[in-house]
């Protein structure tokens, strides 16, 4: 294994770019104290790109996927990372009183917060939507269209199971089995 890292290393040490470095490094004159510093920055420039190629770095995740709300503001935000910390804590420290108090008590805080924002955010559409009717009645219809659009989408994903299939399952419930 050790010898693997070295090669990797080696090799990124032959890269033009960091010979082109190294034969820099080489032609300073390390006569006065500013001299020297520069000589010691072109060697930490030379040791961090040699690192950069040949050192896998982490990569950070992020939430690609999931798309915010439109009244998921930065304020939401910080505070749902600061929840999600003091739930770490939580899950680290399960038994500390302190920490499940301040838990519970933020937790309950950025849930009254995010409802509040979502009702802020009804109620500027609803403003709009007021404005719109008599200004500017096309971008009216398109605000319109678009909140029926996203109620569709949410009615398709939620009401998978088509009226017939609901009409037979209480109608077998209301009927009497031969069990009893």
């Amino acid at each position: 294994m050790g010898n693997y890292i070295s090669r990797i290393i080696l090799n990124a040490f032959k890269s033009e770019e960091i010979k082109v470095k190294i034969q820099d490094l080489k032609n300073i004159q390390t006569q006065s104290q500013s001299e020297v510093e520069d000589a010691l920055h072109s060697l930490h420039d030379i040791l961090k790109m040699a690192a950069n190629k040949s050192l896998k770095r982490k990569t950070k995740s992020r939430r690609n996927g999931i798309k915010s709300k439109p009244w998921f503001d930065k304020g939401l935000s910080s505070m749902r990372k600061e929840l999600d910390h003091k739930s770490q804590m939580l899950a680290k420290y399960p038994k500390n009183q302190i920490i499940r108090g301040n838990f519970f008590k933020f937790r309950k805080l950025y849930g009254k917060k995010c409802k509040l924002q979502y009702i802020q955010y009804k109620l500027d559409i609803i403003q709009k939507l007021d404005n719109l009717f008599e200004k500017n009645p096309s971008k009216y219809w398109k605000l319109l269209n678009k909140l029926e659009y996203e109620d569709e989408n949410k009615l398709s994903s939620n009401s998978r199971i088509s009226a017939d299939e609901w009409f037979k399952y209480f109608q077998e419930l209301n009927t009497v089995s031969s069990i009893y």
